[in-house]
């Protein structure tokens, strides 16, 4: 990311990035802060635990051994409203999701596992929104207001009914919630 920035020219600039895509515009943002303007770091974490690095790990491998097909009930249960999904608003993203290739997802699960932005996330000394599903089920509130407690000045802001993905159920609310940052 920072080497396209550079390339093209564009930075330094607002970073957003949900759930895998937090973890890497955190890194970004501790890593190049030169490169960053505002930051939203939405639905992530900045570390595991063992625990949850092990899970986190094996469905990498999982989906290495038996394929994405096989994940996709238990990641859309992970990801969103049992509602929104009874309605069929997980099709599209079941579908984006059997056309990933397999190991690029099983090492982006790997990446996952390690991350580890926390002890340096205070160095962060830009506008940051970190911003969380009332619902998310795979990083619940508590786990997300830890980033914004470490980032100085940081915003912490939980959308109302809110899953893991908010940009794919809540997608005007989520627009806003960035674009009024």
């Amino acid at each position: 990311m920072h080497a396209l920035r550079t390339d093209l020219n564009f930075a330094p600039c607002a970073v957003a990035g949900f759930a895998f895509g937090g973890m890497v515009t955190q890194a970004l943002a501790v890593k190049y802060p030169q490169d960053v303007r505002a930051l939203v770091v939405a639905s992530c974490t900045s570390a595991q635990t063992p625990e949850s690095a092990k899970a986190v790990a094996a469905r990498g491998t999982d989906a290495k051994r038996d394929g994405i097909a096989s994940l996709l009930d238990v990641t859309m249960q992970r990801w969103l409203n049992d509602a929104f999904r009874l309605r069929g608003g997980d099709t599209a993203t079941r579908a984006r999701l059997l056309s990933t290739d397999v190991r690029g997802w099983s090492d982006a699960w790997q990446a996952m596992a390690a991350i580890d932005t926390a002890p340096r996330l205070r160095e962060i000394k830009v506008p940051t929104l970190c911003l969380v599903g009332e619902f998310d089920k795979s990083t619940p509130p508590p786990i997300v207001k830890e980033i914004a407690n470490r980032i100085p000045g940081s915003r912490f802001q939980v959308m109302p009914g809110g899953p893991h993905m908010l940009f794919i159920e809540q997608p005007e609310e989520t627009a806003k919630a960035v674009g009024g940052f």
